[in-house]
């Protein structure tokens, strides 16, 4: 039991004692951090908050020791002075070391490239810069895996599409998507294509990433129709289903091989190049002669055409073939499907191919998308026979029927068509080409 002729000095003790406590595991830190190359930049800077906050707030019970204790002595209530004792330990002592404690056991090591190691059964915490996944696309050179529809921004892009391998998301110019925004950090997600399956990972942004109104920890799945939100911005994310990702991703991959080995091929100077396809020899000294194949790949499955015919608004008759992957429907003039009604909003709605069929979604609309009836809520499956609502415009889903020649050589040379009314065109979208490869071995010369 002490007396108070011990307390000031056992006070004074503990109070200097956890000052200097305070800044050796600041100290600590940084040199864990630099000689160990452990925890992120933010981690450290946090860690080392914590202790400069506390080492800032220990000159309160100094001050009270000087100003209260030594001048009033025994006739200080025992609430105050174990409230400036429990201030002294919790503020010196137990705050410093719980943060080294801490940073040492959950901080992640990284590498000296930059580039964060890895614990078993997880994936990269974030991804470099440099990242050579960055420039890799897994479909093939502009061909999309994915994409992110705008949904708040209406001057933006109907779709942005997603290419590479890891798509970086931030307000730095270095980024592959630029958002530029204050609530968005410099480098605030990131977008894995993981052998067909997407992924979302944020990248410790300030306001973090949301996948369904719900935060992003580690990497997480995505599916078509989720919505993702940086800072203030919104975006829905589409993509093409596993089976034919796989499938594109198989061709390209062959498409890759190919043009290397055409690459190492010598030629014979009698032989002309080829003029259609892609023809690949050996060297027959070491594989010898092989059979002409001539194969060719078949075409990617893509779901029946459908097309879009107006039954009651400004254009009655006029029909929108559904051949792009992504086509938006609105009142703007950039829509694929433009409506030029004012109850149409300037984006108002979306169909979106997959194999199974076509999916059609509502943009938050001001007067809502309907489907025989019911408005929609989430991307629903548009077939034949179907009435779709958009505003006060209403369009049926139909099957197109074979044209006739008298029909192809009545056709615009531009590649509109109409029905029954020349004053109303529509656009006919072209299809997405098809990757083909042909392997062929040219006949040996005489």
């Amino acid at each position: 039991m002490f007396t108070y002729a011990d307390f000031p000095t056992w006070f004074a003790i503990s109070v200097y004692g956890g000052l200097a406590c305070s800044l050796l595991c600041g100290g600590a830190l940084a040199w864990y951090a630099l000689a160990r190359h452990q925890g992120t930049q933010r981690q450290l800077a946090m860690s080392l908050m914590v202790c400069l906050t506390s080492s800032c707030l220990l000159f309160v019970p100094i001050w009270w020791a000087q100003n209260r204790l030594d001048v009033y002595g025994p006739t200080l209530s025992m609430f105050e002075v174990v409230l400036a004792l429990l201030c002294a330990v919790v503020l010196g002592w137990l705050a410093p070391l719980s943060i080294l404690v801490s940073y040492v056991a959950l901080a992640a090591p990284i590498a000296q490239d930059g580039r964060y190691k890895t614990f078993p059964g997880e994936g990269l915490l974030v991804a470099a810069l440099d990242d050579p996944a960055r420039r890799r696309a897994p479909l093939g050179a502009g061909q999309a895996w994915g994409w992110l529809t705008p949904l708040d921004d209406l001057t933006a892009p109907r779709a942005i599409p997603l290419t590479q391998e890891l798509i970086l998301l931030g307000r730095e110019g270095d980024n592959d998507i630029v958002i530029e925004e204050t609530g968005v950090s410099r480098h605030h997600a990131e977008i894995h294509w993981d052998h067909g399956h997407p992924q979302i990972k944020d990248r410790g942004s300030t306001n973090n990433t949301l996948l369904n109104r719900q935060a992003v920890r580690g990497r997480m799945p995505l599916h078509s129709g989720d919505v993702l939100q940086f800072g203030e911005h919104r975006y829905r994310f589409e993509a093409l289903e596993s089976e034919e990702a796989a499938r594109r991703s198989a061709i390209a991959r062959q498409q890759t091989i190919a043009d290397e080995e055409t690459r190492k091929v010598r030629r014979s100077p009698s032989l002309p190049p080829a003029a259609n396809g892609l023809h690949t020899t050996e060297n027959t000294e070491a594989t010898g002669a092989q059979e002409d194949t001539g194969e060719q790949s078949a075409p990617l499955p893509v779901a029946p055409t459908l097309e879009l015919v107006a039954v009651a608004g400004p254009t009655p008759g006029a029909r929108w073939p559904l051949h792009e992957s992504v086509m938006t429907i609105g009142r703007d003039q950039e829509c694929a499907i433009t409506l030029p009604d004012s109850s149409v909003s300037r984006q108002h709605a979306q169909i979106v191919r997959q194999p199974t069929g076509f999916f059609v979604s509502d943009l938050r609309s001001a007067n809502g998308a309907y489907l025989n009836g019911e408005r929609l809520k989430a991307p629903t499956l548009i077939k034949p026979g179907d009435i779709l609502r958009v505003g006060e415009i209403t369009l049926r889903c139909e099957t197109p029927s074979s044209p006739t020649p008298e029909d192809t050589n009545a056709s615009a040379p531009n590649g509109y068509t109409t029905d029954g009314d020349p004053t109303t065109p529509t656009v006919a979208v072209p299809t997405q080409p098809t990757v083909v490869i042909t392997t062929q071995k040219p006949p040996p010369s005489a």
